[in-house]
């Protein structure tokens, strides 16, 4: 199995059992914003903040640019997309665990020690906390699985209260400790184009050893927007 129990934070890291929140950011106008403030406004929020701006161009970073306590803004030097930018993000990040992130969410108050507490299972790769609506509309998913042949997602809604395995998770948040990032390499940098990105990190733990769970007991709220804000090419 892939992992190494005695595996030692990397030289220059926070005290152990810290944690950092990755965000990556492109075009995300105010929604940006909120997130970077519900974070830290939780009670429990997380040890280390890095927003990374893959390159917007609406000026929904400049608040960061003039400075916000807690929080860095980390630039990158050309359009990475997701599994690269939160590459960047995750290898600069200096936490023990590595949470990604994305720039429309909102996480409510005890949303950290649940997903901290899972990840301290060796066997454990990958976590996520239940999912809602940020907008208030009801529905919860916990983890995602392939409904057809086609591998299109669906989320799965067992109300399981407890921590258990799941297929897959989405991308839109989830955690690994660090020493599993730096062995499997974190996100696929070849999948440069949108979608799938968290799905093949999934599959990929699964098939190395690792487990991938849900925490119902950590709770966000996601944006589902039906129209991205930035142009989107997914072909081959």
């Amino acid at each position: 199995m892939p992992h190494d129990e005695d595996a030692s934070p990397r030289s220059g890291s926070m005290e152990h059992g810290s944690v950092s929140t990755v965000i990556v950011t492109h075009n995300e106008g105010d929604m940006l914003r909120r997130t970077v403030d519900s974070f830290l406004q939780a009670p429990d929020p997380p040890d280390e903040i890095v927003v990374v701006d893959d390159c917007s161009t609406d000026g929904s970073t400049s608040f960061l640019r003039e400075g916000y306590e807690g929080v860095e803004l980390l630039p990158t030097p050309s359009q990475q997309g997701i599994a690269r930018a939160r590459n960047f993000g995750g290898r600069h990040a200096k936490g023990d665990v590595l949470v990604f992130s994305d720039a429309h969410v909102g996480v409510d108050g005890g949303w950290l020690g649940p997903i901290v507490e899972a990840l301290a299972a060796p066997a454990v790769g990958e976590v996520a906390p239940s999912v809602g609506y940020l907008d208030g509309r009801p529905g919860i998913g916990h983890g995602l699985t392939w409904d057809s042949a086609s591998l299109k997602m669906a989320w799965l809604h067992d109300g399981t209260e407890s921590t258990h395995d799941v297929p897959f998770l989405c991308g839109c948040f989830v955690a690994m400790r660090r020493d599993t990032f730096e062995k499997t390499g974190g996100f696929d940098d070849g999948m440069y184009r949108w979608g799938y990105e968290d799905s093949e990190l999934s599959l990929r733990l699964w098939l190395s050893g690792w487990r991938v769970q849900t925490v119902p007991s950590s709770f966000i709220r996601h944006h589902f927007r039906d129209n991205f804000t930035y142009e989107v090419d997914s072909r081959a």
